[in-house]
């Protein structure tokens, strides 16, 4: 499962966990919110696990 994730995703999730917020981590990568949010589907999808949720400060990572 874990060999189908790629680069992309990889600093998406680093930049979600620096930055909090799904706005925050697309300014960083130069991206879209929309393309940070579908990155963030598709990675789920690939792991099966939310990886990410919505809190009051913004996006908390899960324990996996």
């Amino acid at each position: 499962m874990i060999e189908k994730l790629e680069v992309v995703h990889l600093r998406m999730l680093s930049a979600l966990y620096e930055h909090g917020t799904v706005s925050s981590a697309a300014e960083a990568l130069d991206v879209s919110q929309q393309a940070v949010s579908l990155q963030l589907k598709r990675t789920r999808e690939i792991l099966g696990d939310p990886l990410f949720v919505r809190s009051g400060q913004g996006m908390v990572p899960t324990p996996y």
